[in-house]
C-alpha cells in the first residue's frame, strides 16, 4: 500500500481515534480530553525551534550500539528529525510506518530521516524489527536532547494512572522515574541545520503528513537559500557557548557599535568583552547554560561555568533590532558541596510552563520581594508558599520555610544580615521569574539575582546568586550594576 496515494497518515490516525472512542470507557476519554487541553494551555509547543532557527546539535546512541550525530548527518544533506513517544504509542506506530513508506523518496531528495525517543535501546530495537524500519532510531536517555528542543513535559497524575492502567508504565520503557515524555515533533533541517519546516502539537494524535516532508525537501532543492537567523534564546545559548569554544560566529549577535555593559569588571562594547576573554587562561573557560528564558526584548540565562574559576551565574541580555545592546550578570563562586538538602545551585526543572500566567507570576514574585525582603513584613511570608513545600538551591539554606528562616536568623547573629533595598527589574517566562535587586550582605553593597519557580500560584523553588558590588573607583564602565 502506498501511504501517500491510498491512505493519508491523518486518515489512518482518524480511524484509530474513532476505534479508541468506541472502545474506551467515557471517563478515560474525558480524562484524555481534559489533559490535552491543559497541555495545550501550558504553551509548551511554543518553546520548540521555529522556522529559521538553528536546530540544537546532538550525538545519541542508535539501537545497534553505535553513535550518530546530527553534524554527521547534515554533512551529507538535509535531515528530518522526528521525536516520538515510544513503542507503546499506537499513534507513533502509524507515524513511523508512514515515514518508512516514503523513506526511498526522502533519500532520493538527498535527505536522511532519524527518529528519537526516550525509550531504552531494547525497545528501540523492537520498534525497528516490528515496523521493519531502515532509518536510524536513537535513544535520548532522560530526554536530554528533546529538552534542548523544548519538547519535554511531565505527565500529570491522571495520565500516569492511565499509562499504568494500559500496561505502559513509562519507567519500564524509559529506564527512569521521571515520567517525562517529548511532545511529538518533526523538524525538517537544511544542510546548515536551519529549521525549514516544523510540526509540534500538544495533541499527540496529530502528526506531520509524509507529503509535507517531501514538499519541504523539494522546495529546499529549488530554493537552497536558507534563513540564518536563530531565536534570541538560541542566539544567547550559542553566544555563551562561544566563550568556551572560541567560535566567532555567535558573537555577531552583539551590536558592534553599541553594547552597554553592567558587569563592572568589563568595559563597554565588543572591545571590553574581547579584552576579558583574552585574559582567560587558554582552554579554561567552560559554560553550560541550564536554563534560558525570554521576556520581550530580554533573554536571561542561568549557567554553570568556569570563568576565572568555577561559578554559577545569571546573564541578562537586552535585544534591540535583533542585536544584543545591553548586558547584566551576577556571578557567585560555585560551592564544592550541595546545600543542607542535597541540592546544587543549578539543578532542578529547566523548562518553562504555564506561559499564559507569566504576568501573574511576575506580580506574585514582585509582591513577595517587596513585602517580605524589602519591607520586612515577615507576617506575610507564609502566604506566598504552599506550607513548608519549598525547594531551596541557595548553598547555605535547606528546603522549606523553616530552613529559610533558620538560615536568615543564623546569618544575622553572625553579623551578616541580608537586606534588600530596591527591586531593579522583574523578568519572567511562564512559571519562572527572575528578580534583580540591590541591597547589602553584612556591610557590603550587594546585588541579588533571584530565580523563582511558581506552582499553582505559590513559590515552589528558588535559585540565586549573590555578588558584592565593588567600589566605584574599581569600575571599568560608568553604567552601574543595574
Amino acid at each position: 500500500m502506498n501511504v501517500l496515494t491510498d491512505t493519508s497518515l491523518s486518515d489512518r490516525i482518524g480511524e484509530l481515534v474513532a476505534r479508541i472512542a468506541q472502545e474506551a470507557p467515557p471517563e478515560i476519554s474525558a480524562t484524555i480530553v481534559t489533559e490535552l487541553r491543559k497541555l495545550s494551555e501550558a504553551g509548551i509547543a511554543a518553546r520548540a525551534p521555529s522556522i529559521g532557527a538553528r536546530a540544537p546539535g546532538f550525538t545519541l546512541p542508535d539501537a545497534r550500539g553505535g553513535q550518530i550525530s546530527l553534524a554527521s548527518l547534515l554533512a551529507r544533506g538535509p535531515v528530518v528529525v522526528t521525536f516520538y513517544r515510544g513503542a507503546w504509542c499506537p499513534f507513533c506506530d502509524l507515524q513511523l510506518r508512514s515515514y518508512q513508506g516514503v523513506l526511498t523518496e526522502i533519500r532520493r531528495l538527498g535527505a536522511e530521516l532519524v527518529a528519537i525517543s526516550p525509550q531504552i535501546p531494547d525497545f528501540a530495537r523492537a520498534d525497528i524489527e516490528k515496523k521493519q524500519l531502515t532509518f536510524p532510531v536513537l535513544t535520548d536517555a532522560g530526554n536530554r536532547v528533546a529538552r534542548q528542543y523544548g519538547l519535554v513535559f511531565s505527565l500529570s497524575q491522571p495520565l500516569r494512572e492511565l499509562q499504568e492502567r494500559f500496561g505502559n508504565p513509562l519507567p519500564r520503557f524509559n529506564g527512569d522515574e521521571s515520567w517525562e515524555l517529548p511532545m511529538p515533533g518533526t523538524f525538517v533541517l537544511d544542510p546548515k541545520g536551519i529549521v525549514r519546516l516544523v510540526h509540534v502539537d500538544p495533541n499527540y494524535m496529530k502528526r506531520l503528513e509524509p507529503k509535507a516532508i517531501l514538499d519541504a525537501l523539494r522546495e529546499m532543492q529549488m530554493n537552497p537559500v536558507t534563513v540564518t537567523s536563530a531565536t534570541p534564546k538560541q542566539q544567547v545559548r550559542d553566544l555563551l557557548k562561544a566563550i568556551e569554544t572560541g567560535e566567532s560566529a555567535p558573537v555577531a549577535v552583539i551590536n558592534p557599535s553599541k553594547l552597554i555593559q553592567h558587569n563592572l569588571a568589563v568595559g563597554d562594547g565588543l572591545a571590553g568583552f574581547g579584552a576579558v576573554l583574552q585574559q582567560l587562561p587558554r582552554g579554561s573557560a567552560r559554560v553550560s547554560p541550564a536554563r534560558v528564558f525570554q521576556d520581550g526584548d530580554f533573554v536571561f540565562a542561568h549557567s554553570d561555568l568556569n570563568f576565572f574559576g568555577p561559578k554559577i551565574g545569571f546573564d541578562v541580555y537586552r535585544f534591540e533590532n535583533g542585536k544584543i545592546v545591553e548586558h547584566w550578570d551576577n556571578l557567585q563562586e560555585k560551592p564544592a558541596e550541595p546545600n543542607p538538602s542535597g541540592h546544587s545551585m543549578i539543578d532542578g526543572p529547566t523548562e518553562a510552563t504555564d506561559l499564559p500566567k507569566t504576568e501573574a507570576n511576575k506580580a506574585l514574585v514582585r509582591t513577595f520581594i517587596d513585602d517580605v525582603l524589602v519591607n520586612g513584613r515577615m507576617g506575610r511570608l507564609a502566604g506566598f508558599f504552599d506550607g513548608d513545600r519549598f525547594i531551596q538551591h541557595n548553598p547555605q539554606v535547606g528546603d522549606g520555610l523553616s530552613g529559610l528562616g533558620g538560615a536568615l536568623e543564623a546569618l544575622a547573629k553572625q553579623g551578616f544580615a541580608i537586606r534588600y533595598d530596591r527591586i531593579h527589574r522583574v523578568l519572567g517566562e511562564g512559571n519562572f521569574v527572575l528578580v534583580l535587586s540591590e541591597g547589602s550582605f553584612g556591610d557590603r553593597p550587594t546585588s541579588f539575582f533571584d530565580l523563582f519557580r511558581i506552582e499553582n500560584g505559590k513559590i515552589a523553588e528558588h535559585w540565586d546568586t549573590i555578588e558584592a558590588i565593588p567600589p566605584q573607583s574599581e569600575w571599568k564602565n560608568n553604567n552601574g550594576k543595574f
